[in-house]
């Protein structure tokens, strides 16, 4: 197809700029012209400014078959120059949508993502998910979940890994219960894998005989018993309570309160502290992205639902995602990966529906800090050192996937969550000059730069943390 536009010089200092939409069958074809003005004195006009952000007035929407809405989209910066966005549906059979005015036709039932694209930037969008009919999953009866009894974490580490590079915790997880088959107590044992005297315990009660709240116990072996109450919804969901947040000081391992939020199918949508607060969305049942904001412009995240299976989270009494994306609820995590306060409550299914399906991805793995320079002085002036040293890092460029195994009866036997291991030989000239540390101490040795750094990939293989399930 081809489309030929004429049009006259602008003389009028000016800039112009229309849209054309071209609709043929289910293809829609968009063009927007702009002409620049040219002013009398022969002068151009200043830059355009870009668009750099889209905000949707609703990021979610349920609609009947036959219905129509629009929606609003909102540009940033204000002064953009072309501040019109073209409208587009992943799914027109079940939501169509006027690629110039944003109104939403739905069709049938089912979901679709309607899309708002900067006409002027392709890679700024903004969406939302609409829902047309009655497409919610079907809630899990509670009464038919398998109980969990134990979980054990094991690690397995690459061949080639030194001993003393064995910095990971195994952890085992048992479960007791009430008359209800609610989870009354659990213990887990925290086992690093290069230290045995470093083991730890966790001792949880929980108390369920107060209608609007959980009392609950935590009692450390290293760090004492911890006593709080949880505040709940009319639902008996997780509405308020203690937890240490994840942005926070570690160092200074404080508690503070948290508000959690839910939206209309009971999932969270929002996990905030005073001064810092997630946002989360969902697609199909699954996270789908949201927002992080310390009270400045909070970092959004989006695309998340691809790392989700297609095997429904119906089976156990835990929603044992909250093992393998410890960090999700804003807060710090204990040794051995376990999910902190928070964490562990929606682990028992208390904060919310959670996700419909399985995650994919396991984001627990972490590094300390790699080896480092830190002499004060060089002994001797005026001279340039090469040095190398070797270390072991995990490679982040890597997407790793879980591996599940299942139980005849659908339960869940064990999960697999692996991490390529990198050997790294590090490289770097000490350059000295002849500028005492501290002239008054000669034995100080003298100041220097460290430049020329340089890593080098050796080797690479892989660790491993195998989840093993066992049932009443």
């Amino acid at each position: 197809m081809t489309l030929r536009i004429e049009i006259d010089q602008n003389y009028t200092g000016e800039r112009r700029e229309a849209t054309i939409t071209i609709r043929s069958g289910n293809n829609t074809f968009t063009v927007t012209v702009v002409q620049e003005g040219t002013k009398q004195d022969g002068s151009k006009n200043e830059p355009p400014v870009k668009v750099t952000k889209i905000t949707l007035d609703k990021t979610e929407l349920s609609l009947d078959a036959g219905a129509k809405t629009t929606l609003t989209a909102t540009v940033e910066p204000a002064d953009a120059t072309i501040k019109s966005v073209v409208w587009s549906s992943s799914n027109p059979a079940v939501a169509d949508v006027n690629p110039v005015t944003g109104e939403i036709t739905a069709i049938a039932d089912g979901t679709a993502t309607v899309t708002a694209t900067s006409s002027s930037n392709k890679e700024v969008s903004a969406s939302c998910a609409v829902t047309v009919g009655d497409d919610e999953p079907v809630v899990p009866d509670p009464s038919s979940y398998a109980l969990v009894s134990r979980i054990e974490r094991t690690v397995t580490y690459w061949s080639q890994l030194p001993t003393s590079d064995h910095d990971e915790e195994e952890a085992t997880y048992t479960f007791e219960y009430d008359d209800h088959n609610r989870v009354s107590s659990y213990t887990i044992d925290i086992r690093p894998t290069n230290d045995p005297e470093g083991s730890s315990q966790l001792v949880s009660s929980i108390d369920y005989s107060a209608p609007d709240r959980l009392r609950i116990e935590d009692r450390w072996s290293d760090a004492g018993t911890q006593t709080y109450d949880v505040l709940l919804n009319d639902k008996g969901y997780i509405r308020q309570g203690k937890s240490h947040p994840y942005s926070h000081d570690e160092d200074n391992y404080e508690f503070y309160t948290y508000e959690i939020e839910y939206n209309d199918e009971d999932r969270i949508s929002r996990v905030a502290y005073s001064n810092t607060w997630n946002t989360y969305t969902y697609k199909d049942g699954v996270l789908s992205g949201g927002s992080y904001s310390d009270g400045a412009q909070p970092d959004e995240v989006s695309g998340f639902e691809q790392y989700f299976n297609q095997t429904p989270n119906d089976k156990l009494n835990l929603d044992i995602n909250m093992l393998f994306l410890p960090d999700m609820l804003l807060e710090e995590t204990e040794d051995g990966e376990v999910p902190g306060r928070l964490g562990r409550l929606a682990l028992l299914r208390l904060a919310g529906r959670g996700m419909d399906r399985y995650t994919t991805i396991f984001t627990g793995w972490s590094d300390d800090e790699g080896a480092s320079v830190a002499t004060p002085g060089y002994p001797e002036p005026n001279v340039k050192v090469h040095k190398s040293y070797e270390y072991y890092t995990y490679v982040e460029d890597t997407e790793e996937r879980l591996d599940y195994v299942f139980n005849d009866d659908g339960t869940v036997a064990s999960v697999t969550a692996h991490a390529t291991v990198a050997k790294i030989k590090h490289e770097y000239d000490i350059v000295v000059g002849n500028e005492p540390v501290h002239p008054e101490y000669p034995e100080a040795g003298y100041k220097y730069e460290i430049k020329n750094r340089k890593d080098t990939e050796l080797d690479r293989g892989t660790n491993s943390a195998v989840y093993s399930f066992t049932y009443r």
